[in-house]
């Protein structure tokens, strides 16, 4: 009899997936309180192929996402605890849901966001070609 070909654990045949923060690079996020306390929110971690979607973000986005003034990020900070608490909101979203909503918290502040706003609906652009193939 010859050799038994050799299996793979499931777990070994998984794409290797990595936390992924919306609001990247942490040196544009962490000189105020809210903005750090916004970077922190657990709903701007995500889980992202790293080999491919990651890598992909950050290559065509090279600086990041511009942070706004601290008062936007308090108040997209307490729209997403009030989000939470209502439920509409979970930490199952995707990427695009979150993307999604931050981009609609933000455009509800109307404070000088249009630098972020941007960098959101650009990262959300490269995660839709990504899954969804060429508009």
């Amino acid at each position: 009899m010859g050799a038994k070909p050799e299996l793979k654990l499931a777990w070994e045949t998984k794409v290797k997936k990595d936390n992924h923060h919306i609001l990247f690079f942490r040196k544009n996020w962490r000189k105020e309180m809210w903005s750090r306390r916004l970077r922190e929110h657990p709903y701007m971690e995500v889980l992202i192929p790293t080999d491919t979607l990651h890598q992909q973000i950050h290559k065509l986005m090279d600086s990041g996402i511009p942070r706004p003034n601290e008062y936007a990020c308090e108040m997209v900070w307490h729209d997403l605890e009030e989000l939470k608490l209502v439920k509409l909101i979970d930490k199952r979203d995707g990427i695009e849901q979150r993307l999604n909503t931050l981009i609609e918290l933000f455009n509800c502040c109307g404070e000088n966001v249009d630098d972020t706003v941007y960098a959101l609906v650009l990262q959300k652009h490269i995660v839709r070609k990504f899954y969804h193939g060429p508009f």
